[in-house]
Parts: structure tokens; sequence; C-alpha cells
């Protein structure tokens, strides 16, 4: 069995959240890779945290959809949420490749569509309350 360090994960989760809170209110359309990117690591942090406290084990796939709508079956996310989520997998990690431009891949007018930091931050409570530490959530948030 892995080990697996719930205080670094769960600090972790935070502090990909305010990363990308920091981005989304101050950050240019040039910054929306590294946005989607500490979006996506939230995401992925928050889900396996979930998986790892009800299973004591997680798949090892960065895939945010198959970790939320096949491994995460009884959260129950909302409409709203599942199109925000799937937005942001599509964006996330291709082929274990960044998908975003960069100076080295730009993206010649591409638009993104991604999920709303609000959204996401609704997710991932939803997400941790639903674990054996719901208090978590505000320590999550606040950081």
């Amino acid at each position: 069995m892995k080990y697996y360090n719930t205080e670094i994960n769960w600090k972790g989760i935070g502090d990909y959240i305010s990363a990308a809170r920091t981005i989304s209110q101050h950050g240019t359309s040039n910054t929306s890779g590294p946005r989607i990117h500490c979006q996506g690591l939230a995401l992925e942090l928050a889900l396996k945290y979930y998986l790892w406290d009800k299973n004591g084990a997680y798949p090892g796939t960065h895939d945010l959809e198959a970790l939320a709508f096949n491994k995460c079956q009884d959260l129950n996310f909302s409409d709203e949420e599942i199109v925000g989520i799937k937005n942001l997998n599509s964006q996330y990690l291709v082929d274990g490749e960044f998908p975003y431009p960069s100076r080295y891949r730009p993206s010649a007018g591409r638009v993104f569509v991604s999920i709303s930091q609000d959204v996401l931050e609704i997710v991932i409570s939803k997400i941790i309350q639903n674990t054996s530490h719901p208090e978590l959530v505000k320590r999550i948030l606040a950081r």
C-alpha cells in the first residue's frame, strides 16, 4: 500500500486553489495556462483525497472525468459542476502534455473554456465535506 500524507494533500489542495484564485483575479490572457494547471491539480488532489479517505486507495490517473464520474459517483455533481469539470479536464492534461499554449507552443487564437473559480471552489468544498474531515474545507479555502 502506498504511503499517503493527508496533511500534505489538503495543504496542497489549498495552495493550488489559492494560486488559481490569485491568477484569476490578477492574471491576463497569457496566464490562462498556469490557472488551468493549478485548478486541475487542486481538483485532482481533492478527488484523490476523497478516494483515499473512502477506500484507502485511488487510481493512478490524472483524468478528472474518470476520477469524478467513474470513481466518485456518490458526490452527485450538479449540471453546472459537471460541465465545469468536463471543461477543465479537456484543458488540463492530454497524453501527459500540457495542452495550453506556451512560448514553445503558441495557441494562434485558441479559445479556452474552463471552470470558473467559484464553481471550482464549490466542487472542492462538496468533495471535502463528504470525507471524514469536513472541517478541512475552511482551512483549504482560506489558504
